[in-house]
């Protein structure tokens, strides 16, 4: 998404949910492995209008169910208006 001058923009919060990121690469004598990229976004929340205000709340329910987390940042970002 590619955010031009004079465009119109509104501020939303995500909370991102960060957790080891892993690629399976083929290696010949040992097959497929899991190795080991860096940290990275492993689920975000829906936008949310406002920063939460319970913000314990809001991390326990929009938390991944199947993926292993580190630690979570509540980030504020600007789209484009609808």
């Amino acid at each position: 998404m590619n955010l031009l001058r004079g465009d119109i923009v509104k501020e939303v919060f995500v909370i991102a949910y960060y957790g080891r990121i892993y690629s399976k690469q083929y290696s010949n004598p040992l097959g497929w492995q899991d190795v080991y990229i860096g940290e990275g976004i492993i689920h975000e929340s829906k936008q949310l209008s406002h920063y939460p205000t319970l913000v314990d709340k809001f991390v326990e329910h929009n938390a991944p169910k199947d993926k292993e987390y580190r630690y979570v940042k509540i980030e504020k970002r600007f789209i484009p208006e609808d």
